[in-house]
């Protein structure tokens, strides 16, 4: 499934202090009148940070965690959106597309970031698609460059986009995406 996940939420199944994934899905079920109890059966695929919104894939199919978390420069794309402190101009616009395109190297890493795409929206707003994630993967790599992300949205992870679903709000995955990610079908 794919949760337009909101501010505020904690990537995980279980937390004594703050609200989590699964207590959006399970709220939103409830509300519903629908049946909550297999919930405990998934977990998400990689993290977004509390303060992060946007797209987060659940699933109760290891493989396919696996598959798209270390998949590597092949493997599916999550493409971000965010604002920046430091407008930059288009000379510093150019140079940042450049880095990221190269690699980057983080502190406290030993190896520099899979090259990836940068593109700008405005002089304090860009897009970026990735194929790696780290921890906090787009919040250090703009420290890196000299700027800090202000807001972070993730617009779509493994070609699922959160376009038309409302923050908080998630949807079951079609046959076909299913597919496309190599998941088991419950029901052939």
């Amino acid at each position: 499934m794919l949760l337009n996940k909101p501010a505020g939420v904690v990537t995980a199944c279980h937390d004594p202090e703050h609200p989590t994934v699964i207590d959006v899905l399970r709220d939103s079920l409830e509300s519903r009148g629908e049946n909550d109890g297999w919930l405990e059966e998934i977990h998400h695929v990689g993290r977004l940070d509390r303060a992060t919104t946007g797209a987060l894939l659940l699933t109760n199919d290891g493989d396919v965690s696996s598959r798209i978390s270390d998949a590597g420069l092949d493997g599916p794309a999550k493409r971000y959106r965010m604002g920046l402190e430091q407008p930059l101009s288009e000379a510093a616009q150019a140079e940042a597309i450049s880095r990221v395109a190269q690699g980057v190297l983080l502190a406290n890493d030993a190896r520099p970031t899979l090259p990836a795409r940068l593109e700008f929206l405005a002089a304090d707003e860009a897009r970026l698609t990735l194929h790696e994630g780290r921890h906090h993967h787009v919040k250090r790599l703009w420290r890196t460059l000299g700027n800090r992300v202000v807001w972070l949205h993730r617009e779509s992870v493994a070609g699922l986009s959160v376009a038309g679903l409302a923050v908080g709000d998630w949807r079951e995955l079609t046959r076909d995406e299913c597919l496309r990610l190599g998941a088991a079908l419950a029901h052939e």
